[in-house]
């Protein structure tokens, strides 16, 4: 006896949790319950039909026609016989059932005769209410037929509460995701700003150190101290991509459009790069592109460089390209080179933070941010980045701009 007391406890734990975890218990009236509500009772021609929810010590109305009430107490609903027999329970004539009779819904006032309550059940097989109609002008009976009907409604109320569920369960996810991303970006943004200061001044000392030694028999100090500024500037760097990733990922990325003539950006980022490029023994250059465009020119600037590094890493004494031509799809800018190329089944995995494609001839460094911010970059400004490429031949990445970035 108290073996099956115990279970049945936590068979009623267990419902509620399933119960509780649809969250709907005390929520506002919603359209497709009432309409569910409504076409049992015409189909059933009955003047009263509910959706009732068994709660611990309540039956909760989640939509309701004919009755004003939204609650009554547990202990006098009809619903919590469903919910303990896991059944269907249709009953003629309420004052001629023992269950019922006393009851003061029947006995009183209200003088229900008639009830139906068709289970709502999960998936698992846990019972949370029923979808009953109540007739209580007169006695009557309910076919096959109709039982069958209500069943089907039930079933159809239930789908209903598992898709409220699932879109819930979306919705707090992305909730949840946008405040990781924010907590990220603050958190990127505080670190940022707390490493800058002592990053700053040991490249400060490091370059005083470099140009006083440099000459005579401190010539390795000097060499030193110039991997040192070296080093603290590519940490620098570093910062500025992780906090561009924690923009673009929380969603603050600003975009600043403004006009200009697309050659002179080419030409901004060629002579920023060529003395990087020449060091691997590449040539880098831009063919002409008078076209005047309206986008971010730090941001475009920015992805070009990224795209032209990256090119940089996996090609020797090769040459590297920017071009631009006009297409269906809009402007493109390819930045195009003859290295080492990239297998086909890393094309996946390119444009995910810190991940690289390695190589022992590329001799490729960093973290693997630089494509990833590309392709947030290139997302905030309504275009996208494509990539062709052929082992040993070398690679294309296109960015695509939308033709209202054509002036």
């Amino acid at each position: 006896m108290n073996v099956h007391m115990e279970q049945t406890d936590l068979e009623e734990s267990e419902r509620l949790d399933a119960l509780y975890d649809y969250e709907v218990l005390d929520t506002q009236p919603e359209a497709a319950f009432d309409h569910l509500v409504a076409l049992a009772a015409r189909l059933m021609d009955v003047p009263v039909a509910m959706i009732s929810l068994i709660d611990r010590d309540r039956q909760w109305l989640k939509a309701r026609r004919g009755v004003e009430a939204v609650q009554i107490p547990r202990e006098v609903s009809f619903c919590k016989h469903v919910v303990a027999t896991r059944e269907l329970i249709a009953v003629e004539d309420m004052r001629a059932d023992p269950r019922f009779a006393s009851n003061p819904f029947v006995a009183g006032e209200l003088s229900v005769r008639s009830y139906v309550g068709a289970p709502l059940r999960t998936e698992t097989g846990e019972v949370l209410g029923t979808l009953c109609v109540i007739e209580n002008r007169h006695t009557r009976s309910f076919s096959d037929a109709e039982l069958e009907v209500l069943q089907a409604l039930a079933d159809a109320v239930m789908a209903h509460m598992e898709t409220r569920r699932a879109v819930q369960s979306a919705q707090a996810a992305h909730r949840h995701m946008e405040e990781i991303a924010q907590a990220q970006a603050a958190f990127i943004s505080l670190t940022s700003h707390e490493l800058r200061t002592p990053v700053a001044s040991m490249m400060g000392y490091a370059e005083l150190i470099q140009e006083s030694a440099q000459g005579g028999d401190y010539e390795e100090v000097a060499q030193d101290a110039g991997c040192i500024a070296a080093a603290g500037e590519h940490v620098v760097h570093l910062l500025d991509d992780l906090l561009d990733l924690a923009k673009i990922n929380s969603g603050q990325l600003e975009i600043f459009a403004s006009e200009f003539q697309l050659d002179a950006l080419f030409e901004e980022v060629v002579s920023s790069l060529r003395p990087l490029v020449s060091q691997r023994e590449n040539e880098l250059a831009s063919l002409p592109a008078q076209v005047s465009v309206r986008q971010d020119f730090v941001r475009l600037k920015q992805i070009l460089i990224n795209l032209v590094t990256n090119a940089n890493k996996f090609t020797q004494q090769g040459t590297i390209s920017l071009e631009a031509t006009q297409g269906d799809d809009g402007l493109t800018i390819c930045v195009r080179d003859t290295g080492m190329g990239i297998p086909e089944d890393k094309f996946d995995v390119l444009f995910d933070a810190f991940s690289q494609v390695r190589d022992a001839s590329s001799r490729a460094s960093g973290v693997g941010l630089g494509l990833s911010i590309c392709k947030g970059l290139a997302d905030a400004m309504g275009a996208h980045i494509t990539v062709e490429s052929e082992l040993g031949t070398g690679s294309c990445f296109s960015l695509v701009l939308p033709h209202s970035a054509r002036v």
